[in-house]
């Protein structure tokens, strides 16, 4: 592929093309969640900014911000993709969570990204989902997104525990709060319906060492409540395996046991038929092994 730019940045270091289907865009490359009485304890988000500066000597600002010209160039580029059994099937926005202004601009993650959504959906049209992730927002902040074009909104919940989301998500827990986190998931559902309010569950991590859960029964036991909980009320999260990653504050920690991943899978899909919900949107076709593009996660396979 041409650079996108004039300054020679490729188009994988503007937009990463994902599973080969996917452009994951994260238009703010830091999280105002800072240090350790901040930072998901899973995270490294903080860690490669961090690390970018130790190493490159690059002082790189905590306004990061991923340049909305570039972002839709490339964008536009993917979408005219002339083979279409290799088509752009989602968009998936994401960045660290904004709780002060951003370069004298938006304290909040929902107006900082509006001016990417509108410009992506003037350009490219409607026909490609775009999923945003970002931290909690209340009702008002998400018909502003829903209006700017996007198609889904995830605010990741990351663990179903609130004892553990409070250990694992400090920053979440000190700005938002857990009840209000899954209040506003709850109320999510009425902006966007069902199959579009899909928060990530860090599957795996309920059994974080020192504080999880001792065995595999009370880690899925927890993860089930969890679904239950959420799906009864048409919100549908989707689960990632927890990636233990070099520089985090769990990165210590065991692999997640496949016991628990094959189990909670399980669960998860149990739940699934039972509120005889849709597929969570956004992240392509879900069906039997080979049907599915999204990864890092089995729940996807087990639709149908």
């Amino acid at each position: 592929m041409a650079d996108p730019c004039d300054d020679g940045l490729r188009y994988e270091q503007v937009v990463p093309l994902l599973y080969n289907s996917y452009a994951f865009v994260t238009t703010f490359r830091a999280c105002h969640y800072w240090g350790d009485k901040e930072e998901c304890r899973f995270c490294d988000i903080n860690y490669n900014l961090r690390e970018i500066r130790r190493l490159t000597g690059d002082h790189v600002t905590a306004d990061a911000i991923k340049d909305k010209r570039k972002v839709v160039d490339v964008l536009d580029a993917m979408s005219r993709e002339p083979d279409p059994t290799n088509r752009l099937i989602t968009i998936i926005m994401t960045g660290g969570s904004i709780v002060r202004s951003v370069q004298g601009g938006p304290d909040n993650a929902a107006d900082f990204n509006v001016p990417y959504v509108a410009a992506i959906r003037e350009r490219i049209g409607h026909r490609v989902p775009i999923v945003m992730i970002t931290e909690s927002q209340p009702m008002d902040r998400l018909k502003v997104l829903l209006d700017a074009g996007i198609t889904c909104h995830n605010a990741n919940l990351e663990v179903w525990d609130e004892r553990l989301f409070k250990w694992l998500a400090p920053g979440k827990q000190h700005y938002v709060g857990y009840d209000t986190w899954v209040r506003r998931l709850y109320d999510a559902v009425e902006v966007m319906g069902e199959g579009r309010v899909s928060p990530n569950m860090v599957s795996g991590i309920e059994m974080a060492k020192p504080y999880g859960f001792e065995s595999v029964p009370e880690a899925v036991a927890s993860a089930r409540e969890g679904f239950e909980n959420l799906m009864s009320r048409g919100v549908i999260p989707h689960l990632d395996t927890w990636c233990i990653e070099p520089g985090t504050r769990l990165s210590g920690n065991p692999p997640v046991s496949l016991d628990f991943l094959i189990q909670v899978d399980i669960a998860w899909y149990e739940a699934w038929r039972k509120y005889k919900l849709p597929p969570f949107e956004g992240y392509g076709p879900m069906g039997a092994p080979g049907i599915a593009v999204y990864g890092n996660t089995a729940s996807v396979d087990m639709g149908g």
